[in-house]
């Protein structure tokens, strides 16, 4: 074997445990390296030269050579560096204000499974010292594909986009930003470089943007509206940019119909012209006519609209209550439920509502206590929503379930994040009765534990919902 065959070997077989350059996926513990990355860290000397004879990295698309640009290494190797470039001082007129350049050093395309980055970090007011609440300040996947040999800039969904979003609109003085980066990337072979466990510190300056800066965030405002996509990205861009009044009232009604028209959702910013819509326009005619149209078209798009809670007619209470009576769908309750006032005195939209719920909700249909335990949960939810229509036709449908004491149990509970509470037939309900026959349930619940405290008998939840029971019971007999 000849003496670079015999190096290259030996490198293969020690590299990892000499080398201290390589990302890690854990600060202390090795990572994952394949047979080619092992070959090309044993050749790094050699590369080194060729480099020092004039080879050179391809430039980086779009990168500037302004001297305002400052860069922290969030790793570094002969393989796959990473560096973090930011402006030290920056507004929310700084659409290009923080990237990551991926060095891809192999001379051929890698593999990127992921590229996770994350931003956590503090934001202080620069005059009073106060400290204003951030818990993240944007995190996600940045690059997977093929990357290029070379610099390649990694902001593939958005992450830097939701960046500004939540940064939003400093005070006057601004807010100084200090920040810990952390990420990895995991290539095709799994493969893996990281920044070390603690992560790397750095920080920047968010001001307030200027009068010309304002100016040139109104112009990207109604560019963007005139030219949706739909990406991560151009959604946060517009909502960043929406939240500013100066910025968003630059904007016409036309532009925000047409903008929301050729829009889908949050991802390309649908729900960012209709926030504008509704804080300038939610009475407008035109506005109002439109909405009604599409909800009695059964436009399920409009409803989205109006979950955010932000925009409102109540002409459009009569198309929302029809269209419940004909899909069933839960989204429809909750809009209505933001606006109870402007439907709960009308007794003709009630009965539609109440009739619509027995029609799609056919378990309501059955005396709960015939029903089988898997069907106990579905059952507790319909009864919420009994509660939230207010019909009184509705109080003998859930009757029977004040006799049921079974625990109503999730279906999937075991393979869900956040697993929702276990309740009671009996005590659904009770609550959603009251909520029928007297408004609240609480009042009655507060009467039932004065009674227990009277009496000197234990006061524990189950014993004051049993005894709420037994005094609805005989109100209703």
């Amino acid at each position: 074997m000849k003496p670079l065959q015999k190096s290259i070997m030996h490198c293969v077989v020690h590299g990892v445990r000499n080398n201290h350059n390589v990302g890690r996926r854990e600060v202390g513990m090795p990572t994952k390296v394949s047979l080619r990355v092992l070959i090309y860290l044993c050749l790094m000397p050699v590369l080194g030269m060729i480099h020092a004879a004039g080879g050179s990295a391809s430039s980086l698309p779009g990168a500037s050579a302004s001297t305002r640009w400052k860069s922290v290494v969030l790793w570094t190797n002969q393989i796959l560096s990473a560096t973090l470039n930011y402006l030290p001082e920056a507004s929310l007129a700084d659409e290009d204000y923080m990237f990551v350049e991926l060095n891809n050093q192999t001379g051929e395309a890698l593999g990127v499974a992921q590229a996770w980055f994350d931003l956590s970090g503090t934001r202080v007011n620069r005059a009073t010292k106060a400290s204003v609440f951030m818990g993240g300040m944007t995190s996600g996947v940045i690059y997977n594909g093929n990357l290029p040999p070379g610099r390649t800039r990694a902001n593939q969904h958005g992450v830097f986009e939701c960046g500004l979003a939540n940064l939003g609109l400093p005070p006057r003085e601004g807010f100084q930003v200090d920040l810990v980066a952390k990420g990895n990337v995991r290539l095709s072979d799994n493969t893996s470089f990281s920044v070390p466990r603690e992560g790397v510190k750095f920080g920047f300056m968010w001001r307030y943007p200027t009068r010309e800066e304002m100016a040139s965030m109104s112009l990207r405002f109604k560019e963007l509206l005139a030219h949706p996509k739909y990406e991560f990205g151009h959604g946060y861009r517009l909502h960043s940019l929406a939240a500013v009044q100066e910025v968003a009232d630059a904007a016409s009604l036309e532009e925000l119909l047409a903008a929301r028209k050729s829009r889908q959702n949050s991802v390309d910013g649908r729900n960012s012209a209709v926030q504008v819509l509704a804080r300038r326009f939610a009475d407008d005619p035109t506005v109002v006519q439109l909405y009604r149209k599409e909800l009695e078209e059964g436009n399920f798009r409009a409803v989205d609209d109006l979950l955010a809670e932000q925009l409102w007619n109540r002409d459009w209470a009569a198309p929302l209550v029809s269209l419940f009576e004909n899909t069933g769908q839960s989204s429809l309750l909750l809009v209505l439920g933001y606006h109870r006032p402007d439907w709960a005195t009308n007794k003709d939209q009630i009965a539609h509502l109440a009739a619509g719920l027995l029609r799609h909700r056919h378990l309501l249909n059955t005396n709960v206590t015939f029903l089988a335990a898997g069907d106990l949960y579905s059952w507790c939810e319909a009864a919420s929503e009994a509660g939230d229509i207010g019909a009184r036709s509705l109080v003998p449908v859930l009757r029977p379930g004040l006799d049921d004491r079974r625990i109503a149990v999730h279906p999937q509970e075991e393979g869900l994040a956040n697993t929702p509470p276990r309740q009671r037939v009996c005590d659904v309900a009770l609550r959603e009765i009251l909520k029928i026959v007297d408004g609240s349930s609480e009042p009655a619940m507060l009467k039932a534990k004065t009674e227990l405290e009277a009496k000197g008998t234990a006061r524990n939840p189950e014993a004051v919902a049993d005894l709420a029971i037994a005094a609805l019971k005989q109100r209703l007999e």
